[in-house]
């Protein structure tokens, strides 16, 4: 990080994080990260916050409880990006965008401030933007400051 800074100072670092490690800090050993030095090494955290591939039967409770984790720490919220997904791998099917857009509201309403989704064609319009820019769109929900 110090070699990219040289040349682009105003460079930022993300990281992700498997949502196991932020839901039970014991499977910290198992995947080998550690979410609050995570926070202290990088500039954001990316949570991945897939309820499909943990195969989470209720997504919503499931994705409020990561959030809630997060503030547990003291800068958790605001470095915290929770990417939740767009596409299901195992059903090697898009998401309904209406379930990516109650994903995305559950995490908001529970209290965190950045949020993202993956993959994303274009070509295809999938998750469709004309349904996700309803929370994704910096004209409905201006930046943070």
């Amino acid at each position: 990080m110090e070699g990219v800074r040289r040349y682009r100072p105003n460079v930022l670092f993300a990281r992700n994080l498997y949502a196991d490690v932020l839901a039970d800090p014991a499977s910290e050993d198992w995947f080998a990260q550690n979410y609050e030095r995570f926070l202290q090494t990088y500039d954001e955290v990316v949570i991945m916050a897939y309820p499909q591939i943990e195969k989470i039967r209720k997504p919503s409770p499931w994705l409020k409880r990561l959030v809630i984790r997060a503030k547990e720490y003291p800068t958790g919220i605001e470095k915290t990006v929770f990417k939740v997904q767009s596409y299901d791998w195992q059903k090697k099917a898009w998401l309904n965008d209406s379930v990516i857009l109650e994903e995305l509201r559950d995490i908001l309403a529970s209290g965190g401030k950045h949020i993202a989704y993956y993959p994303d064609d274009l070509w295809i319009d999938r998750p469709k933007l004309g349904v996700i820019k309803l929370e994704m769109s910096t004209n409905s929900y201006p930046f943070i400051k």
